[in-house]
């Protein structure tokens, strides 16, 4: 970023303009050096979802903030990825999410299970039998 400022001097006979430049030195944000996604490794059932979180980090290690994200999912006829990182299981089988940014990437292994079965009498229990008729 350059700032420019210009100081005029006046007299009882005429006037001058004198420049006054002053550079300020800015640095470019550091770029991605890497991204890292947790958890590194998750698993889901069919219908239900797991969040991710994507970090990207400078060449030194340090957290950077404020940068783009942008989510895919290997097999999405398995998994299904938000832009936010949410992922949602479709049918059983492995599936890797990457999060990439400014070109680097990282993953997460994802395992969706098959949807567990269910009684009509809910989680744990067994229907009533129907009642003996030959009593």
């Amino acid at each position: 970023m350059s700032v420019l400022s210009n100081l005029g001097l006046y007299a009882d006979v005429g006037s001058e303009t004198v420049s006054n430049l002053a550079i300020a030195a800015s640095n470019p944000p550091a770029p991605v050096a890497s991204v890292t996604v947790s958890p590194a490794t998750t698993s889901g059932q069919v219908g239900g979802t797991v969040q991710l979180a994507a970090v990207t980090k400078d060449s030194a290690g340090n957290p950077l903030t404020g940068r783009s994200v942008t989510w895919a999912s290997s097999a999405p006829g398995l998994a299904i990825v938000s832009a936010t990182g949410r992922v949602t299981g479709v049918a059983a089988g492995a599936a890797t999410i990457t999060a990439t940014s400014e070109g680097k990437s990282g993953t997460a292994a994802l395992t969706v299970a098959a949807a567990s079965c269910l009684t009509s009498a809910g989680p744990g229990k067994t229907a009533p039998s129907p009642p003996n008729r030959y009593l």
